[in-house]
C-alpha cells in the first residue's frame, strides 16, 4: 500500500503541481550548502499512523485499513493549505482510485492540525490531515 499510495499522490495533477517531486514518506528534504529552503519547500510527508485488518462478526472484509498523516509544508501558510487541501480532495475521491494494484477506498478526514515553526530564522507551516481509508489488492 506504501508504495501505491506514493504513486498515487506523485500521479494527482493538482498536488504533483504544488510539491512536485517532493512527496515521500516518513521525512522531508532539508536544505543544504546547495539548496535553500525554497527549492525544498512546499512538499508532502506521508506517514503511517495505523495500519489494521477490517473485520466483521462472519470474518475478515478483505479490506485492510490505513490512517496516514499527510503533512504539507510550504514557506507560506497559504501553498501548505493549499497542498494538503489538493492531497486531501485526492484520498476523498469517490468511489475508487486503483493504482499499482491497490484499490483505494474514499478516505475520511479524521483530523486535522495547522501549525508553524521557526526554522533557520524562517516560518515553516505545516498543514496535517489524518485520513482513514481501506484499501485492498485488486484481484485480476
Amino acid at each position: 500500500m506504501n508504495e501505491a499510495l506514493l504513486l498515487r499522490m506523485t500521479g494527482a495533477a493538482p498536488v504533483a503541481a504544488l510539491a512536485g517531486d517532493r512527496i515521500g514518506w516518513f521525512e522531508r528534504e532539508r536544505p543544504g550548502e546547495v539548496k535553500a529552503w525554497s527549492d525544498v519547500l512546499p512538499a508532502l510527508v506521508l506517514g503511517t499512523v495505523h495500519m489494521g485488518r477490517g473485520w466483521t462478526h462472519r470474518g475478515p472484509t478483505g479490506f485492510d485499513t490505513a490512517i496516514v498523516d499527510l503533512e504539507a509544508y510550504a514557506l507560506d501558510p497559504d501553498a501548505a493549505m493549499a497542498l494538503a487541501r489538493a492531497a486531501l480532495t485526492e484520498m476523498e475521491r469517490v468511489p475508487y482510485a486503483d493504482v499499482a494494484g491497490v484499490r483505494f477506498h474514499p478516505g475520511m478526514l479524521a483530523a486535522g492540525i495547522e501549525d508553524k515553526s521557526l526554522v533557520d530564522g524562517l516560518e515553516i507551516y505545516r498543514v496535517l490531515r489524518r485520513v482513514r481509508f481501506n484499501h485492498q489488492p485488486i484481484v485480476a
